[in-house]
């Protein structure tokens, strides 16, 4: 304090200050004590201070000042240009990663903001606290038990069911949902034509602007009759188009070509919505907060009053809109979902590779102490005091921050396109605000005072006495071995969790499923009058050249396993509603995919004969039952009483993120939901141009619908395409994170050598030779990597193990990964070294000598 009274006050307002309160403090002391004397003079220096005593600073003088500043850190740059590029390209590679890593948070978060009631809208899930799951999927009985129970929370459901809609040339739409009248009160997509009453009568149906313009142009087509065909039900419905929307925002998790009427799919599945485990509906609850209380209190007990005893493990919970998008990671029927770890992975990594940045300029700052003490010796010899000083290097520390600042912005306008596409990833610059940018500003400014405020500190006590016997680099020595071994540790740990998160996706890539996943090729039958002669077209499929097997099944492979019905069996004493998913097949299907049995036969093949009485279970539904032997038993399923023919090895038909959960497969005939409308081909070519060519032939022969088909192999590469994603971000943030570091780390060793130089020519002449030279310049950094080693790797070994535990099958943490990191980290280090040593042993001894 006393530093910053005599650079603002006058002087002899504070000599007259000094004295007086000097005075009071001894009188109080010997009075009161030493304690009671030291408050009482903080106290009354407070209450002495005169604003009108300060120094007058007029503004001119100031901007003088400080443009003097930083034209002393133009000039300083300018002849110190090694230095200068080393912080400057570690300054501008540290806020570009910063403002990228800010840029994707921002995109990743700002999804659902658009809704007006986005603070008051939850979505409901069902959780289950013995297997400690949460599903969105929900029956409709849920949504009516909440409108029921809580007059004052609105409810609105979702419920998916792709239709066609059109006559002449009927569109296929996958996203169509039926909802409730209460969507427009709770959601805030925009109407270009029609009311909010759209969708309180039957046979109504919803646009969006872009179907709408594919079906009727640019006109209004409010009022117009639109044919519509009902993918379940078998139903051609007229429907009365009541409204069209905008397009939902690319950043909304709630996407949809067009919306019908609840009311038509009550009527649809009049005899499925009584069953609480009919689990098809998404559903949204818009509430106060101080109502939520009051609902979450009482839902325990409206539970028990609806279902019965059976829901003792079961539990509602309103999860907020604002989390659905990044916190639905291990939540079932969550279709479009980010992942919240990878934005506080890549938060670390931003903060980490700008702090790497920030201790390169400290470090380089720090060791040209020697360099600049005759310049700081010099500056107080003709008047300039510690607060002149400090000013001087904190604006230089500023001057260098701008000016990466404003490159890196440059470089982001110029470049983010090419990462977008390098790294397949969406990067809206529309989402930052006026007030983001001032806040950027702010953070620059804050890293400049991070940067800049121990270097000024350490050049401003410097004497000028001290300066002339060169001791004034001692002090920062240790700071700067501090420095090297964070950053080298922050190095090592990237490289490490790098490694494993590679070594985890490339485990889960070449998981072993359970079936034979290899030249298998999918094609959806979205065709209503095709579906229902699937077989005819399977038995001209395998009359194809390059055709080995095929099979016809309701769940494409991989699946995401839409139909899940009630199970029961006798001796059952769970008081829980036990869920089973339903897969339709033929007879052919564990063929087609390898599949073996354990105990057993597969389902009678014809539909006449069968019709869904025998079903097979997989090897996770038959140990619930707790039976060793299960066939021939009769268990329910979906309410109607069913024989096991025979139970299936487990396989993984989706994402590894979600295990194996209980499966019956079950003989359908069409017209239901479990039908089959996929057919999977076993192809026994490597031709499949001229097989795919063959298939979009015998298709047109057979339906007017656009032939689709796609590769099982690169499906279940698409389970992973977040994972793809998250390691292509992660792989090139963390390669700068290591180049930042071997950056300041060249710009040290090229000081450190030109600070020796006499050294080694002394040494030279002596007859030290290059390994001679090698071994002291490089001792001290080899010795910081090892000493950072005790910190990064048990680091690595607890982050890694902490993120691994989100993964159900994950690969093991060997010493392996930590072996190769430091074998990395050390030849990265090794050759920064090396290349800077060896041009240092080089030189001329005579060169260097000359001068002595």
């Amino acid at each position: 304090m006393r530093t910053w009274l005599r650079w603002t006050c006058e002087p002899e307002f504070l000599d007259e200050l000094e004295g007086d309160l000097t005075e009071l403090y001894f009188r109080n002391e010997e009075k009161h004590g030493k304690s009671n004397a030291e408050w009482k003079f903080v106290w009354q220096v407070i209450r002495s201070f005169r604003f009108y005593r300060f120094k007058r600073i007029t503004f001119k003088h100031y901007n003088i000042m400080l443009g003097n500043y930083f034209l002393v850190s133009l000039r300083h740059s300018r002849q110190h240009k090694v230095f200068s590029f080393v912080i400057l390209f570690s300054l501008i590679l540290g806020f570009t990663t910063c403002f990228y890593i800010a840029l994707f948070i921002k995109n990743e978060s700002s999804y659902d903001q658009f809704h007006t009631n986005r603070d008051n809208l939850y979505r409901v899930l069902k959780h289950d606290s013995s297997s400690d799951r949460s599903s969105a999927g929900l029956s409709s009985r849920y949504g009516s038990m909440l409108k029921s129970e809580f007059p004052d929370l609105k409810v609105c459901s979702f419920g998916n069911d792709p239709v066609k809609v059109g006559d002449a040339d009927p569109v296929l739409i996958d996203d169509f949902f039926w909802t409730d009248a209460s969507f427009f009160e709770m959601f805030s997509f925009p109407i270009i034509y029609g009311t909010t009453d759209a969708l309180k009568n039957k046979n109504s149906i919803v646009l969006t602007r872009s179907l709408s313009e594919k079906l009727y142009g640019d006109v209004n087509p409010v009022g117009e009759l639109l044919p519509t065909k009902i993918y379940d039900g078998d139903l051609e419905l007229l429907m009365t188009v009541a409204a069209v929307l905008e397009d939902p925002p690319e950043k909304s998790h709630i996407q949809f070509k067009a919306l019908g009427s609840i009311a038509n799919a009550e009527d649809i599945y009049q005899e499925m919505i009584p069953y609480w485990g009919f689990s098809w509906l998404r559903t949204y609850a818009l509430v106060q907060p101080d109502y939520l209380e009051q609902v979450n209190k009482s839902m325990k007990d409206v539970l028990v009053k609806n279902r019965g005893e059976e829901s003792a493990n079961q539990q509602i919970v309103f999860q907020p809109l604002k989390e659905v998008y990044l916190k639905s990671q291990h939540i079932s029927g969550s279709k479009t979902a980010g992942d919240i770890r990878n934005v506080e992975i890549f938060f670390a990594i931003g903060m980490m590779v700008l702090i790497i940045a920030i201790f390169n300029y400290i470090n380089l700052s720090t060791a040209r102490t020697i360099t600049r003490s005759n310049e700081v010796g010099l500056r107080k010899a003709i008047g300039a005091n510690q607060g002149n000083v400090i000013s001087q290097f904190l604006a230089e520390s500023v001057f260098y921050c701008l000016i990466a600042a404003m490159s890196s912005v440059l470089l982001i306008l110029f470049s983010y396109e090419i990462v977008e596409y390098s790294l397949n990833i969406r990067l809206s610059l529309a989402v930052i605000q006026t007030y983001e940018l001032l806040i950027a500003f702010i953070g620059v400014l804050l890293v400049a005072v991070l940067a800049g405020i121990y270097p000024a500190f350490l050049m401003s006590r410097l004497h000028t006495t001290k300066t002339s016997q060169g001791n004034s680099g001692k002090n920062s020595s240790g700071t700067r071995k501090l420095l090297v071994i964070a950053q080298y540790s922050i190095t090592v740990l990237l490289i490490t969790i790098s490694i494993l998160v590679v070594r985890q996706y490339q485990f889960m890539k070449n998981y072993e499923l359970g079936f034979d996943k290899e030249h298998l090729i999918n094609i959806p039958v979205n065709d209503r009058k095709l579906q229902e002669n699937i077989s005819v077209f399977k038995s001209d499929i395998l009359g194809l050249s390059g055709v080995q097997r095929a099979t016809t099944t309701g769940e494409t492979v991989p699946g995401a396993m839409q139909n899940t019905w009630s199970m029961d069996w006798q001796g059952n004493d769970s008081e829980e509603d036990i869920g089973i998913d339903i897969v339709g097949i033929d007879g052919d299907y564990f063929d087609v995919l390898g599949l073996e049995f354990t105990e057993g036969k597969a389902p009678e093949v014809e539909y006449s004969i069968d019709s869904g009485q025998t079903i097979a279970l997989n090897e996770t539904a038959m140990k619930l039952t707790g039976w060793e032997e299960i066939v021939g038993e009769q268990i329910s399923v979906g309410g109607k009483t069913r024989t096991v023919s025979g139970v299936v090895q487990d396989y993984h038909i989706t994402s590894l993120h979600e295990g194996i959960n209980p499966i019956a497969y079950i003989i359908s005939p069409s017209g239901f939901r479990v039908s089959p409308d996929n057919i999977i081909v076993k192809a026994s070519t490597t031709n499949y141009e001229h097989l795919i060519s063959d298939l979009e032939k015998l298709w047109k022969t057979h339906s007017t619908d656009p032939f689709e088909f796609s590769f099982v192999n690169d499906d279940l590469d698409m389970l992973y395409a977040k994972e793809q994603q998250f390691i292509r971000i992660l792989n090139a943030f963390t390669v700068i994170a290591v180049f930042v570091a071997l950056i300041g780390l060249f710009g040290l060793i090229n000081f450190q050598s030109q600070q020796r130089s006499k050294e080694i020519g002394v040494r030279k002449v002596l007859g030290a030779g290059q390994f001679d030279l090698i071994r002291i310049l490089s001792t001290d950094f080899m010795l910081l990597y090892v000493i950072s080693l005790f910190v990064s790797i048990p680091a690595a070994i607890w982050l890694g193990t902490s993120w691994l535990d989100n993964y159900r099958i994950k690969v093991d943490f060997g010493s392996d990964i930590i072996l190769i990191s430091i074998f990395l980290g050390f030849i990265v280090s090794a050759g920064v070294l090396m290349s800077q040593v060896l041009k240092a042993a080089k030189v001329n001894p005579a060169r260097i000598l000359k001068g002595e």
